[in-house]
């Protein structure tokens, strides 16, 4: 039975959506690991996407081959068609490196993931003023959200580093000498 190009685009749209669902399903199975940041879940993660969520995306990839090979050359609709087959390859491809790469990134920093685990600040919060670890980490106060992924910030004593529990990113921020006020202050004093 042949199809016309129409039809075919309908499919490629549902293919488009399945990537989206598995694109969300991968980042909230992450963001739960990453709550609870212990090696073991970790490893499961690392598993669970090797044995779930990369022969999915496979599937995908090779349903949306199928499909773009089943377009009709010169018949309306197929100039569509191609172009949707190539965004969503694309889209695979890029599902494909996150699937493989994220559970390995976050296996090889684990020592950080493990200690920044928002689950494990979770478990005793901190007050205001009390540390929450070894490194004297607390979170800010007032709450600071991170830009990069919405978690709460947390910073040390004397509020000269910023670190994100939930991406890991960390800054170091510059403070003035201890000895007087800063330069721009000294010169405006001596006229």
């Amino acid at each position: 039975m042949r199809r016309d190009n129409l039809s075919l685009l309908a499919e490629l749209e549902q293919q488009r959506r399945a990537c989206l669902r598995l694109e969300e399903s991968f980042r909230l199975e992450k963001d739960e690991v990453l709550t609870d940041g212990s090696p073991r879940a970790l490893q499961g993660f690392r598993e669970r996407s090797r044995t779930h969520y990369q022969p999915l995306v496979a599937g995908l990839r090779s349903e949306v081959v199928r499909i773009t090979a089943m377009l009709v050359p010169g018949e309306e609709w197929q100039d569509e068609g191609d172009a949707a087959s190539r965004e969503i390859l694309r889209k695979i491809d890029e599902l494909t490196a996150r699937f493989i790469g994220t559970p390995h990134r976050l296996l090889r920093n684990s020592s950080v993931v493990v200690e920044l685990a928002p689950g494990r600040l979770a478990q005793a919060p901190p007050a205001p003023g009390d540390d929450a670890d070894a490194d004297g980490l607390r979170l800010t106060d007032p709450p600071i959200p991170c830009p990069a992924c919405g978690s709460h910030l947390m910073t040390d004593a004397g509020f000269t580093m910023l670190v994100c529990p939930g991406c890991g990113a960390r800054e170091t921020m510059e403070t003035e000498d201890d000895g007087g006020p800063p330069e721009s202050e000294e010169g405006a004093g001596d006229g």
